[in-house]
């Protein structure tokens, strides 16, 4: 039973830091689609 409970516990931390890393990468991934539609006008001033 301790098994049990101690795995759950495992699995939720894990569940959470899963979770962390998605939105990461979702938030990575919406700023790099920002900067492919911003009109060029804007990207040129970068360069």
């Amino acid at each position: 039973r301790g098994n049990l409970m101690g795995f759950s516990e495992r699995a939720k931390e894990r569940q959470h830091k899963f979770e962390e890393e998605f939105k990461h990468d979702m938030q990575e991934i919406e700023n790099a689609l920002e900067k492919i539609v911003t009109p060029e006008g804007d990207v040129e001033d970068e360069f």
